[in-house]
């Protein structure tokens, strides 16, 4: 009577020198209805195994794309929300450059103090836009405050030119009544 071990040697070596054909290892102890068993069947319970332990590879491998998809997506959307906050501060530091460029011309009268006036305008109506179209594509129920916004920004560039033209004229008087009276301050903090 051989042990089992030696019966699962014998099989192995049985396994690996002939093809999958049914090939019986009895130990002589059929009694219990498992002592005898083919290689047929021990292939079988192996390729049950790879088949499971691929399937459990395919299932990670899936959830690892997924995840990595997620994640590609949560990225785009704060670059996204980076690039709209980075107009937002665009814009109001535009707005301080062109209320500063006015200022120097209205102390100075040199022209020079102008260019950043006229680069500060356009930029805010550029910032404006990208903000616009952000807004519009991924929170709609935004539109309101940013129309708001823009509203109060033009209306600030208005003033500035306003005033810009009232010095060009040597309107004096009409000027300095509107650089003194806090009009445009009253309407950025309305």
């Amino acid at each position: 009577v051989a042990d089992d071990a030696q019966v699962d040697l014998l099989a192995q070596e049985l396994a690996q020198a002939l093809p999958y054909d049914r090939v019986v290892v009895d130990d002589g102890d059929t009694d219990d209805g498992h002592a005898v068993q083919s290689v047929e069947a021990r292939g079988w319970r192996r390729g049950a195994v790879l088949a499971l332990a691929a399937g459990v590879v395919a299932l990670l491998v899936g959830i690892s794309e997924l995840g990595h998809w997620r994640s590609t997506a949560a990225l785009a959307q704060l670059q996204s929300t980076e690039a709209a906050r980075a107009q937002v501060e665009r814009l109001l530091r535009r707005m301080i450059d062109a209320e500063t460029g006015q200022r120097g011309y209205l102390l100075t009268g040199h022209r020079d103090y102008l260019d950043p006036y006229r680069l500060a305008a356009e930029d805010v109506i550029d910032a404006l836009a990208a903000l616009r179209t952000y807004y519009a594509g991924r929170h709609p129920q935004a539109l309101p405050l940013l129309d708001e916004l823009e509203t109060l920004a033009l209306r600030k560039l208005s003033e500035l030119d306003t005033t810009k033209q009232a010095f060009d004229e040597g309107r004096q008087d009409v000027w300095r009544n509107l650089l003194l009276t806090g009009i445009g301050k009253e309407q950025m903090e309305g």
